[in-house]
This record gives structure tokens, sequence and C-alpha cells, in this order.
């Protein structure tokens, strides 16, 4: 390609957009579900940002047992 990327880099990095999509619509999915008081949508947010979320809290509490309570 003339911009000095590869075919096969431009390829792969189209993929990787094109899944974020997917991801991005997944989770507006989930977060509706959710809002909505689905139970099963609402264990499936906590198994995909329960380390995010715990992380978060443990930088703003400072302590590991408050982050815990925070989750």
């Amino acid at each position: 390609m003339k911009n000095g990327i590869s075919a096969v880099a431009f390829r792969k990095k189209l993929r990787s957009l094109y899944n974020s999509a997917e991801e991005t619509m997944e989770y507006t999915q989930i977060v509706e579900q959710c809002r909505k008081g689905e139970r099963e949508a609402q264990m499936r947010f906590y198994e995909l940002f329960h380390r995010s979320i715990y992380g978060s809290s443990l930088r703003i509490v400072g302590r590991q047992t408050q982050a815990e309570e925070v989750m």
C-alpha cells in the first residue's frame, strides 16, 4: 500500500476495529438488559467487568477490604 502499511496489517487492523464494534454493541445490549433488571445480563456484566471495577475501587478507597465491600 502507498502509505507504508501492508495489506496484511491493514486487514488485521480492520478486523480489530470490527471486533471492537461488535463488543461495543454487545456491551450496550448487556447494559440495556441490566437496566431492565435482567439477572442473567447482570451476571454477564459482572463477569466482564469485575476485575476493572475492583481495581478502580481499590485505587479510590485505598484498602482491599473496602474495595471488596464496594463490589
